[in-house]
């Protein structure tokens, strides 16, 4: 005998039970039981496609079938390593009266592009049951372009900061490599920097024209933490005064 609960068995612990059935002629039937509780089906699975460091929040139903009220605690699980430019957030524990709904709120945020999968389970505290959900989110490059002016006289030059944002929790490397652009009077400083948990630290874009000239270049920064970020240049190079 099978049956699906939503509680984690121990395979050596099955359920056991009985049937007695009384029959007219004075005898009696007797069945022993023995069942095996399967993981419960997902109750659905959540697709979305987003941006790369815009929030999402997703919503969920959550439903307590017991005619009391029950406290659950939530949980989720990461398909594959550990991502510290992952970020989920979420109530930990709730509670929902008997036979009722409630919903739960999700917070996404991933700092790159790439697929994200994984499941958000919602355990009730006393019996072990639970139920849970699947999500599969797409996150795009960001669509967000930063657009700077920079202008200087001819054979001087000028320098605009970039501040580097590290939300994570783990010291992130950033290089001078990291940036690509075309402009041959374009130049990144400093060479390399640390950036501590939660801290930000400026990169330098120096700007020296030999010419006087108006033109447009893409910059762009791509760290494997944290992220892509475009930029859009305007560089002028005047007669000097």
């Amino acid at each position: 005998m099978t049956k699906k609960d939503g509680v984690e068995d121990a395979v050596d612990e099955p359920h056991l039970g009985s049937l007695f059935f009384p029959l007219p002629n004075g005898t009696a039937l007797l069945y022993n039981l023995k069942g095996i509780a399967t993981a419960p089906q997902s109750e659905g699975t959540i697709q979305e496609t987003v941006q790369a460091r815009k929030q999402k929040n997703f919503i969920v139903k959550v439903k307590n079938w017991a005619k009391k009220t029950q406290r659950f605690e939530a949980s989720w699980k990461v398909e594959g390593p550990a991502d510290p430019s992952l970020f989920i957030r979420g109530a930990n524990t709730f509670d929902i009266a008997g036979e009722s709904q409630k919903e739960y709120k999700l917070n996404f945020l991933a700092l790159k592009a790439g697929v994200y999968k994984f499941n958000v389970n919602f355990r009730e505290k006393t019996t072990g049951e639970y139920i849970f959900y699947q999500f599969a989110v797409t996150v795009e490059e960001s669509k967000d372009v930063e657009k700077i002016e920079m202008i200087s006289a001819v054979r001087e030059s000028c320098s605009q900061a970039i501040i580097v944002e590290n939300p994570t929790s783990e010291e992130v490397k950033v290089s001078k490599s990291m940036f690509t652009f075309t402009n041959e009077y374009l130049e990144v400083t400093p060479e390399e920097i640390m950036i501590k948990a939660h801290e930000s630290r400026e990169f330098n874009i120096n700007f020296r024209p030999l010419i006087i000239s108006e033109t447009q270049t893409d910059l762009v920064f791509k760290n494997p933490v944290l992220g892509e970020f475009k930029y859009n240049l305007t560089l002028k190079g005047v007669k000097p005064t």
